[in-house]
Order: C-alpha cells, then sequence, then structure tokens
C-alpha cells in the first residue's frame, strides 16, 4: 500500500490563525518494527492512548497486523492497531493520539487506511472493546467518542461479575470433566466455533495463549463419549478468573455448565483464590442466569462493544 500524505493546518499556540497559520505535513503509513521504541513512547505519554496489548507483543502486532501510525519528521501523531483472529471479525486493538491533535482531524487521517486495509483482506466488521481500564489519564471516554466520530455503533456490553471463592453453592451437573493439554487445541477451537457467534470466536492464537498461560486450567465436558464444552480458569495473585466457558447450543441446560463451573471454581480454590471474576454480554441471558445459581454478583461499570461495519 501507497504511503498516504495528509496536510494539517494547524496554528501555534498563542498565535490567531488570520496573522499566522503553520502549515505541517503529515504522513500516515504502515508501522514497522523499528517503529516499535518510538510507539511505546506515544503510548506511555499519550494522554488519550488505548493498549490491549502488553509491550511483549508489540513485534509481533507490528509484523503481521494492519498497525498505522501518524508522523510529522521524528514524532508520532498518533498510532492505530487492529487484530484479525476470527474473519471476517478484526478489532481495534490499540489507539493512540498526542496531546493537541483534534480528534475529528485524526480520525479522518489515521482510520480510513486501517480500514482499508482490513477490507483487502476481506474483513466484514471491525469491534472495538472500550474497556477504560486500558484507557490512561484523561477522559475515559474519549476512545468511544473517536471511534463514534469514525462511525462506529454500540451494538452491546459486556458485564463483570465476582464472588468470594470458598463461598459459593454448586448447582449439581451431569457431565464428565477432564484437562485438556495442547494436543486438544483442534477440539478447543471447534467447540469455540459451535458455541459462540463469530464476532466472539476465538482465533486459534488466542486460544493456543490461553492453554500456555501460566497459572491456567482447561477443562473439557463430556457426555459419554462426546465433547460438549469447555472451560477455562487461572489464578493470578489470590484472584481467580473463569476465562471462558462455552456449551454446544444443543447440550446446553443439561447440566454441563454447572459441572464446568464447578470444575473451574474448584481449581481457583485449590490453587489460592480468595474471589473470582468473570464476564459476559449484556444479551447473554442463559450464561447470566448459570452465573447467578453459583453466587455471582454483577460490579462496576459495563463496557461498551463499539462496531463497525466496512
Amino acid at each position: 500500500m501507497p504511503e498516504l500524505i495528509v496536510k494539517v493546518r494547524t496554528p501555534p499556540l498563542g498565535y490567531r490563525e488570520d496573522i499566522w497559520v503553520l502549515c505541517m505535513e503529515i504522513r500516515v503509513r504502515k508501522a514497522k518494527v523499528l517503529d516499535a521504541v518510538q510507539i511505546k513512547l506515544l503510548f506511555e505519554h499519550a494522554r488519550r492512548a488505548y493498549a490491549g496489548f502488553g509491550h511483549e507483543d508489540l513485534p509481533g502486532l507490528l509484523a503481521k497486523e494492519p498497525f498505522f501510525v501518524a508522523e510529522t519528521g521524528p514524532l508520532l501523531w498518533g498510532a492505530v492497531a487492529c487484530t484479525i483472529h476470527r474473519a471476517p471479525w478484526a478489532e481495534a486493538h490499540a489507539l493512540a493520539l498526542i496531546n493537541g491533535w483534534r480528534a475529528d482531524s485524526a480520525v479522518r487521517e489515521l482510520l480510513p487506511p486501517a480500514l482499508d486495509e482490513l477490507r483487502g483482506r476481506g474483513l466484514t466488521h471491525v469491534m472495538a472493546i472500550c474497556d477504560r481500564r486500558n484507557v490512561t489519564e484523561g477522559d475515559p471516554y474519549w476512545m468511544e467518542s473517536f471511534l463514534r466520530l469514525g462511525g462506529f455503533e454500540k451494538r452491546e456490553e459486556i458485564w463483570a461479575y465476582v464472588s468470594s471463592a470458598g463461598h459459593i453453592p454448586r448447582p449439581p451437573g451431569d457431565a464428565r470433566i477432564r484437562p485438556a493439554t495442547v494436543s486438544d487445541l483442534g477440539l478447543l477451537l471447534r467447540l469455540d466455533r459451535a458455541t459462540f457467534p463469530p464476532m466472539w470466536a476465538f482465533g486459534k492464537r488466542e486460544m493456543l495463549m490461553l492453554l500456555l498461560l501460566s497459572g491456567g486450567q482447561a477443562m473439557l465436558a463430556y457426555r459419554g463419549n462426546e465433547p460438549v464444552g469447555y472451560v477455562i480458569a487461572a489464578v493470578h495473585h489470590s484472584i481467580g478468573e473463569v476465562i471462558r466457558l462455552g456449551v454446544l447450543p444443543e447440550r446446553q441446560g443439561l447440566g454441563v455448565g454447572s459441572s464446568l463451573m464447578r470444575a473451574a471454581l474448584e481449581f481457583c480454590e485449590s490453587n489460592g483464590a480468595l474471589s473470582v471474576v468473570l464476564n459476559t454480554q449484556s444479551n447473554n441471558r442463559p450464561a447470566q442466569k448459570l452465573y447467578k445459581s453459583f453466587g455471582f454478583r454483577r460490579y462496576g461499570k459495563p463496557v461498551p462493544v463499539m462496531v463497525l461495519d466496512l
């Protein structure tokens, strides 16, 4: 893709525009692995920054994913990154804007090249999970405003739940549970794709990362010899997390979900968890009913999920 050059007319601070206007040339281009240091500095110092990745993930994102930066000389004005892991869906994974760059100008110049690349790769939708815990100081709602300017709409919300470990009821379940290993990756992916809509289905890389997650455990549920669901749980710093739980739609209502939840909670408790957290979509009523039956309660504010149809 050729580099995109845009010009921004910016009056210097303290000067009237009718007296003197500074014309700056901003270049929007694909990011390179060599940009990693500058990108880290941008995300560390920009007041408007959302990072859904760790610094250790940055080289992989720069090498494989649609990652664009806006620059003038050696200075980065902004960055936007998307990940493609559940076609035809992509996720806006990171966004940062230099202090003082107007959001409407940034949307107009920075977002289109990334969206064009997604279309060129055959993607039809892009989502953004506006988790304010990953937003730097400043206005916690700036990302939602930015995305709305770019045509995104809020489609749903993610709710968080919590319960104290060791004091959770144990509704009965009727499924055989066994630990999963990396050799079960293909089976887990098939169960995941049969359980979740494309918007939420995991890709191979995501699932593999969860299987290799330090402190985590994946478990499979069977009825007879048929695999019918799975759960992934982990414990970090005395906080357990039910990361993922899925049951085949045609096997729901048979106690499989309860069996998986019980196994996940027992894993968390046996590994020192004092509390357990999880989340689900606002429109997933069956999951909410299951979690409440185990004593979970909602906490915090809902996380908006923004979507753009390409």
